[in-house]
């Protein structure tokens, strides 16, 4: 369908969906575009946040070649203002609870922008994120990582 076409309905919408790639790229312009909603958690302790790469805590292990990379064994979620840990079991029902806040109240008006990472998908773990994490950093793979599962431009 024509883009004029579908601009000229009552009811007319556009979707627009990908991963971003580098924050320049046309995904990312269009999520700054519009109001950036993102989804919203609340802890236990009654702190209410978005769940951040920076909240996830492991040690590290040293490879027989000399590398090191994150340990998955050692992986902690952590709330960013109690600083406790979050279970997986908190961190579904954290997610069944959650909300979209738009975070961008200069957004073009009507645009409706959304950025959730995989830290909130029931279908994996964190400690699998880091897994995942681990081996983009063995193989040289970070932005990979970053944008397939944290949906973050570099």
């Amino acid at each position: 369908m024509r883009p004029g076409r579908v601009l000229s309905g009552d009811d007319a919408l556009v979707v627009v969906s990908s991963t971003p790639l580098y924050k320049g790229d046309l995904i990312n312009r269009e999520y700054l575009m519009g109001d950036q909603r993102r989804f919203f958690v609340t802890h236990t302790c009654g702190h209410e946040y978005t769940f951040e790469w920076e909240q996830v805590v492991f040690k590290f292990k040293q490879l027989p070649n000399g590398r090191a990379i994150p340990d998955s064994t050692t992986t902690r979620l952590v709330c960013p203002h109690c600083e406790k840990t979050i279970d997986e079991h908190t961190r579904h029902q954290m997610v069944d609870k959650g909300r979209w806040i738009a975070t961008n109240p200069a957004g073009e008006r009507g645009v409706v922008s959304y950025n959730i990472s995989r830290m909130y998908s029931p279908l994996n773990t964190i400690e699998e994120m880091v897994e995942k994490y681990a081996d983009a950093m063995y193989n040289f793979q970070l932005q990979t990582f970053f944008n397939n599962e944290l949906r973050i431009a570099l």
